[in-house]
């Protein structure tokens, strides 16, 4: 074989390793496609050919292939922590549905009722599990994973392989995103905050009014049927609410500033 063209099949080889290291690990943390319940293969499958379709593309901004095999590591090292960094943004912005539906259980008295949640391969609140699997079957039937695959493509003009790794960006990044998924998981939930708040205050008038009624069984099967209740009118809107929060926030938090 010519050197030239084992030079070109090894600088082919090394660009999509490199590429891949990225991808391959943010496709491993990443809402949607690393979930527990998608087979490890098929995980593997995509990202594989997602980093076969990106490399040649990618590729002039990438680095040339280092001397030594510690060059190589650090470099590698670089990808991966990238890779991670975005896959966990992902799942940061998911849990704003996740508290969401937990003050959504506490507030409609259905705390107590759990179910296995397969987004976190645990027990969960039921309207957290609910509103979980509604929200993933509306973000691939929206298409709302391609918009996160070019978000990923997109961290490559912002975070240039072979430079290291913004580590006190990143920190300060998954902070302002953890305060943000809080704040919208509060106002995904604040129907139910003021519905119920509202009957308990109610409920106290009626109990003074009236000491001799057993008030306890009165209100927790109206607290359950009225949370049960509003989160059918409301599914829709948290969900709209919920896609365009998530759109806004995949789409810039690594775009070119």
């Amino acid at each position: 074989m010519p050197s030239w063209l084992e030079q070109l099949l090894v600088g082919q080889l090394f660009h999509f390793i490199l590429v891949f290291a990225r991808i391959g690990t943010a496709f491993t943390f990443m809402t949607g496609f690393g979930e527990s319940f998608v087979l490890a293969r098929a995980r593997l499958v995509i990202a594989l050919g997602t980093a076969l379709v990106m490399t040649p593309v990618i590729a002039p901004s990438l680095p040339p292939m280092p001397a030594g095999p510690l060059d190589l590591a650090v470099l590698l090292i670089g990808e991966i922590l990238v890779g991670i960094v975005f896959g966990t943004a992902t799942r940061l912005v998911m849990s704003a549905l996740e508290l969401a539906g937990t003050l959504v259980a506490f507030q409609s008295g259905l705390a107590s009722a759990t179910v296995f949640n397969p987004m976190i391969s645990t027990q969960g609140a039921l309207p957290s599990v609910y509103l979980a699997v509604m929200a993933m079957v509306l973000m691939f039937q929206t298409d709302l994973h391609h918009l996160t695959i070019r978000a990923l493509a997109a961290t490559y003009g912002v975070l240039t392989p072979g430079q290291l790794p913004p580590v006190g960006d990143f920190t300060e990044f998954v902070v302002r995103l953890i305060g943000e998924a809080f704040l919208i998981g509060v106002q995904i939930s604040s129907p139910f905050l003021i519905l119920i708040t509202v009957m308990y205050v109610g409920v106290g008038l009626v109990s003074r009014l009236m000491p001799q009624i057993q008030i306890f069984f009165i209100t927790l099967p109206l607290q359950i049927g009225l949370g049960l209740l509003l989160l059918v009118l409301v599914s829709s809107s948290m969900m709209l609410v919920f896609l365009e929060y998530y759109a806004t926030v995949i789409s810039s938090m690594f775009a070119p500033r």
